[in-house]
């Protein structure tokens, strides 16, 4: 008889990838995090690594055809980080849940494990335009097991920048259109995810409970208390990750403020010396002059 689960997947535009790969800096300030859990690091590249990959290409061209040195761009990442209205890097989280009556985890977490593995495995074909760059699986939350998959979206254009961020252009290269506000491209996409993510929990044994089901009210109340957990370390991981980047912007500052008054002194002791050369070889011409003067006297 099949166990009754009930899977979710949560796109979000924030991900926390120090929390995700478990950087002690972040994570020892996490209580919800367990110590004797496991977690695992699928792939954790550079996002600037990918971005180079991905739109560097793309990039040289766009800055040959402008005139104007301000119209380049010298650091994509960098820049789409500046942009108010677009996000560098996207972020689904994606779980599979399930509670017996007495609370017991009916999804255990190899099953868990296998079916995430075998999910992220087949991401690139379903998803060709949703780019890599960190997958995380963390069974070591107060919640249950879960899978981080952060990606940056490819949309593809004729003019201007060939190669750009973009997750509607890329969802829509995808095959996924809006249809309105409450059936955009990313819901239809969300559905075609938990859509295969369902498929694969059959194939485990599971049966899949769909809102609205019988049996699906403690389920979803589950699922909505581990989704929100997840926000809010996210958020909590953003925070604190931003706080360490500014920490390091000022380390980098005053190292270039270190770096430039080394410099200055050096040019300083420089020029020092050679007033003090120009001032020994002028006294030294002056007394050979006096001597000439005297000589043809």
């Amino acid at each position: 008889m099949s166990e009754n689960v009930t899977i979710a997947t949560h796109l979000g535009h924030a991900p926390a990838l120090a929390h995700n790969r478990r950087d002690p800096r972040v994570v020892l300030k996490e209580d919800h995090i367990r110590t004797d859990g496991t977690f695992e690091m699928w792939l954790d590249r550079d996002p600037r690594e990918l971005y180079q990959e991905v739109f560097g290409e793309a990039i040289k061209e766009y800055n040959k055809e402008q005139k104007r040195d301000d119209r380049k761009i010298e650091d994509y990442y960098t820049h789409i980080q500046k942009d108010k209205q677009r996000h560098p890097l996207y972020e689904l989280i994606i779980g599979v849940y399930s509670k017996g009556e007495k609370g017991e985890i009916i999804c255990s977490e190899e099953d868990s494990k296998v079916i995430l593995r075998a999910f992220m495995k087949d991401w690139k074909k379903r998803n060709p335009y949703l780019a890599l760059t960190q997958v995380a699986f963390h069974a070591d939350e107060a919640g249950q097991c879960h899978c981080h998959a952060v990606f940056a979206p490819i949309g593809l254009y004729s003019k201007g920048l060939k190669k750009r961020v973009s997750l509607s252009r890329a969802l829509n290269q995808q095959g996924f259109f809006s249809d309105g506000r409450n059936n955009t491209e990313q819901i239809k996409w969300e559905a075609s995810e938990n859509q295969y993510l369902g498929q694969l929990c059959h194939s485990r044994g599971f049966y899949v409970l769909h809102p609205g089901e019988k049996g699906t009210k403690h389920l979803e109340t589950e699922t909505f208390k581990a989704v929100k957990k997840l926000e809010e370390t996210r958020a909590l991981s953003a925070e604190l990750e931003k706080g360490i980047a500014q920490k390091r912007d000022e380390l980098d500052e005053i190292t270039g403020r270190a770096e430039t008054l080394r410099d200055k002194v050096s040019l300083q002791s420089i020029a020092s010396k050679v007033m003090e050369e120009k001032e020994f070889y002028g006294a030294m011409v002056e007394e050979i002059d006096k001597k000439v003067e005297e000589n043809e006297d």
